[in-house]
């Protein structure tokens, strides 16, 4: 009797110590998107011929879905061919220039609905790429390697992404989803943002920005302050012999921007500590609108969620005092900074 005691408790202490089984990954809220005739034999090639790529359906009640932009814009049609294999046209609804996305609108097909993960990824949190560019499911597994990372084009912080070890050879563009089947992201095959195996995903807080924007005002823009910033780490405030504990040390302020005309500024110079050059002579930005900021990604978050022509509350740490400054935000362009 009491052997079979003992083997029952080891069973139920077996079932407790093992890790939970993970979700199912939703699927259904995948689409392929065409925009051009594509012979039947691109379903047996390698790599994702131009014309196709996977789109994630984030409202199957209100027929919205995100697909990568440099696909559907200027398109003459687009067909959207949902998990089920029912096929249907889109139209573009809005296109946004910051994270490369575009919002297209469709009939009503269902009641799925999108849960975006507000929060980053964290580094060697386990991720997955699930695409459908062949009309049936494809999946990649992988893991964050840094988080966040920032994204310039030209020269010029776009904004904080995250990067991942997620190849994109064979498979495209593709929502990404965390463990519990929820979007952390949308990584886009492109030549600024993916390479090798490292690729820069567009985090879910933007694209959940971005589908609200684009539902309220047909047309999707981002308020502007025009300065780049480093945290103010410990390693740094030593250095720099700064008395606060947290904030952006400001590098650049951009010429013509929000931030230049309140006279904030960024970095005059660089000295060199041994190995290390650090930026010299720009303001601390302690606080935007009542938060305290501790990182760039940080303040492009609250930025981001701020309609431009705003008025914005900003302190900052200047020559041994704080300097409280009210600013009008500006709106992004993309054509200069």
């Amino acid at each position: 009797m009491w052997r079979y005691l003992w083997l029952i408790l080891l069973l139920v202490l077996l079932f407790c110590s093992s890790a939970p089984a993970q979700k199912p990954l939703p699927s259904h809220l995948v689409a392929t998107v065409l925009v051009k005739p594509l012979k039947p034999d691109f379903l047996a090639q390698g790599e994702v011929p131009e014309g196709v790529a996977s789109a994630l359906v984030v409202s199957a009640k209100e027929g919205l879905l995100l697909a990568p932009a440099h696909l559907v814009q200027g398109a003459h049609w687009i067909d959207v061919f949902l998990s089920n294999g029912k096929q249907q046209g889109a139209r573009l609804l809005a296109v946004d220039y910051l994270t490369g996305l575009a919002v297209l609108r469709t009939k009503p097909f269902g009641k799925a609905k999108v849960i975006f993960r507000s929060r980053f990824p964290g580094a060697g949190e386990k991720i997955f790429l699930l695409g459908r560019p062949r009309f049936a499911p494809s999946l990649r597994e992988g893991q964050v390697t840094e988080s966040p990372v920032r994204v310039s084009l030209q020269g010029v912080t776009l904004a904080s992404f995250f990067a991942a070890d997620l190849p994109l050879i064979g498979i495209g563009s593709g929502p990404v989803f965390d463990q519990e089947g929820r979007v952390i992201g949308f990584a886009l095959d492109l030549p600024n943002l993916s390479a090798g195996l490292r690729t820069k995903v567009v985090p879910a807080y933007l694209l959940s920005l971005l589908v609200k924007k684009a539902q309220e005002d047909g047309q999707i823009t981002w308020a502007w302050l025009g300065l780049e910033g480093l945290e103010l780490n410990s390693a740094l405030r030593r250095e720099l012999k700064l008395p606060v504990s947290y904030g952006i040390l400001l590098t650049k302020v951009y010429a013509g921007s929000p931030a230049a005309r309140v006279g904030l500024r960024g970095a005059q110079k660089l000295v060199s500590f041994g190995n290390l050059l650090l930026p010299l002579g720009g303001d601390v930005l302690l606080s935007f609108n009542g938060k305290n900021i501790r990182s760039q990604a940080q303040l492009e978050r609250l930025l981001f969620s701020t309609p431009p022509g705003k008025l914005a509350e900003m302190k900052v740490w200047r020559k041994n005092k704080v300097k409280t400054i009210k600013i009008y935000l500006g709106r992004r362009s993309f054509l200069r900074p």
